[in-house]
């Protein structure tokens, strides 16, 4: 059985004051077997950065922020560190290719 991790937030618009608001890149995403590094999208939420930057479902996510991303919780972490409103780098394979883009986080 294969584990499915979306990786976003719920948005209400309002932070509580002692709460760091969560960025939100907009896939879902999973282990992949056939891959060294990265992580299989599973799914791209249309309004979200991911979708923004070109991500469709079948993509591997390379790399997050200047970092390898190794496994989805290691992408979780690595959204964790991140700001919303922050532009990032990322690496992603589509169709065989490899696309190098900027990101901004929301």
């Amino acid at each position: 059985m294969k584990k499915l991790l979306c990786v976003c937030a719920a948005m209400l618009g309002i932070a509580a004051a002692a709460e760091k608001p969560r960025a939100m890149f907009g896939v879902v995403a999973e282990e992949s077997a056939a891959r060294v590094s990265g992580v299989l999208v599973r799914a791209v939420n249309p309004e979200s950065p991911a979708y923004q930057a070109g991500m469709r479902e079948g993509d591997v996510l390379l790399s997050f922020n200047g970092q390898l991303v190794l496994t989805r919780n290691h992408l979780r972490s690595l959204l964790d560190a991140a700001e919303p409103g922050q532009q990032v780098p990322i690496s992603f394979l589509q169709k065989g290719e490899q696309r190098d883009v900027s990101v901004r986080l929301a």
